[in-house]
């Protein structure tokens, strides 16, 4: 089939092309109800696409503690709770030595890091939360797709963390009414999906 296009008009399409899709459209409400509107209108949206909508039942947490360690200032528990029948997410959990009210809880996904939440310096963020009142919790990412059976990364890890908001929440000296969350690189995407999903975080730090 003949090309219909001279070499001019295709490179001037491609460069068309590449401005409308490279350059950013950011949507800036001009009243609280327009926010509300679009987000009523993404919710559904994310949830479908990844495979969220509905979203799964939430069976009982199951939370276990399979190991613990007592540091100046913090402690830090290793836990495991359940997000679908007989499956379970893992963590590290950071709190304050002392807490003597219910304190705020910041989510933390990792994302790319070596090491995952093992890494120097998302320990350190950790630790930092913790020394400052935070009750902290690290969900490990989770890269594993298998397309054919439906089976996305994505959709993990923020069931996931949506389920360590649950987690958090059924702490006896946590604030359930304040929760954020924060997250660099792959754990700040995963930061933003978690956020867009469920009203329970009231903050968020996107790296």
């Amino acid at each position: 089939m003949p090309d219909i296009f001279t070499a001019d008009e295709r490179r001037e399409i491609h460069e068309a092309y590449f401005d409308a899709m490279s350059d950013p459209r950011p949507y800036v409400p001009d009243t609280l109800s327009q926010w509300h509107d679009r987000a009523a209108f993404l919710r559904p949206a994310l949830a479908g696409v990844l495979g969220l909508d509905p979203l799964p039942d939430r069976v009982p947490l199951d939370m276990r503690v399979t190991g613990s360690r007592e540091c100046d200032g913090y402690r830090i528990d290793r836990v495991h709770y359940q997000t679908w029948p007989g499956f379970y997410a893992t963590g590290w959990l950071y709190r304050p030595t002392v807490i003597d009210e219910p304190a705020p809880a910041i989510l933390n996904p990792h994302g790319h890091w070596e090491d995952g939440a093992r890494n120097a310096t998302v320990q350190a963020r950790l630790i930092g939360l913790a020394r400052r009142g935070y009750v902290a919790l690290a969900v490990d990412s989770l890269h594993v797709t298998d397309f054919p059976i439906g089976l996305s990364s994505l959709t993990v890890m923020t069931w996931n963390n949506i389920r360590g908001i649950d987690s958090l929440q059924s702490l006896p000296d946590v604030d359930g009414a304040r929760i954020g969350c924060t997250g660099a690189s792959g754990g700040g995407q995963q930061t933003m999906y978690a956020a867009a999903l469920d009203d329970r975080i009231t903050a968020t730090v996107n790296v």
